[in-house]
Order: structure tokens, then sequence, then C-alpha cells
């Protein structure tokens, strides 16, 4: 569960706030340890605007989605290939906000995404590297040097 809130404010003097509560479930089922259908990773979410004061003089700056439904999974298919999507629905006009499709290619240390929404007929494709914050050295070189042994650093 998490809230959030903005207020901007417009050297027209109009004032646009709001306020924004958000409740979403997400899970995983499966560990990934086999080499189909293993891992399957899921959300689903509510949220709901409160406004007060003017609207924003800009059309694009305007709070118009006031109670959203948003929900999503993605599904390995084989090895570190996974595929899914995730969407949201506007629940006061029953429009479409937004569906992204996913295709990815994950693993531990590094990962390939890529996604495109066809709603506004835009793409991503982005590279993830992981475990930079690792911190300490693995047992092996933390053991004590002894006399005559060498030691390369």
């Amino acid at each position: 569960m998490a809230s959030g809130g903005v207020a901007t404010y417009y050297t027209s003097n109009d004032l646009q706030e709001s306020l924004e509560a958000r409740v979403t479930l997400a899970g995983q089922i499966g560990h990934f340890e086999r080499n189909f259908f293993d891992y399957t990773q899921f959300n689903i979410g509510f949220s709901t605007n409160f406004i007060a004061g003017d609207a924003s003089p800009f059309l694009f700056d305007r709070v118009v989605d006031q109670k959203t439904i948003s929900g999503g999974i993605v599904q390995q298919i084989y090895g570190p290939f996974l595929a899914g999507f995730q969407t949201a629905f506007n629940l006061d006009t029953g429009q479409e906000i937004d569906t992204n499709f996913i295709l990815e290619y994950r693993r531990r240390a590094y990962g390939l995404l890529f996604r495109y929404s066809p709603t506004q007929e835009t793409g991503f494709l982005g590279f993830r590297i992981s475990n930079f914050d690792w911190t300490g050295r693995t047992a092996p070189f933390d053991a004590e040097t002894l006399p005559g042994e060498v030691m390369v650093q």
C-alpha cells in the first residue's frame, strides 16, 4: 500500500493538487530451477486519486485517470527467456490506459529487456547489470598468505 501527493502551482495562479492512494499485490510462483515454465511473476493493483483545487492549464499535465486498475504477468518460457504483459485501465471510463508486451532474457548478473506499447507506439530496450553493491572478499582471498607464497593483487 502506498500513497503520494503532488501540488503544482502555475503562473496563471492555478493550483492543481492531487493525492493518490495505491494498493498492489505482487508475487511469484516457482524458482527458475527448471527449463520450462518454472517461474511466474504477477501483480495486480488499484489506485484512486483525490483532486482538490484547479485543473492544470495544460492538457498534458492534468490528472485524468481518477480510478485505475492495473495488472501484469511475466512467464518463463524456456531457460532464461520470459514473456509477458503489463496493462492498466481507467475504471471511470472503461478505457485502456496502456498495455506493454514484454520479452526478456534474464540471468542472475545481467539481463536484456524489450517492452513494446501498441497503445503509445513506443518501445524500450534495456540492459541490466546486477550485484554491483557486493562488498567484501571471497573466502579463498581472505586467507592469510604464508611465508614464501606469492600474493597477486
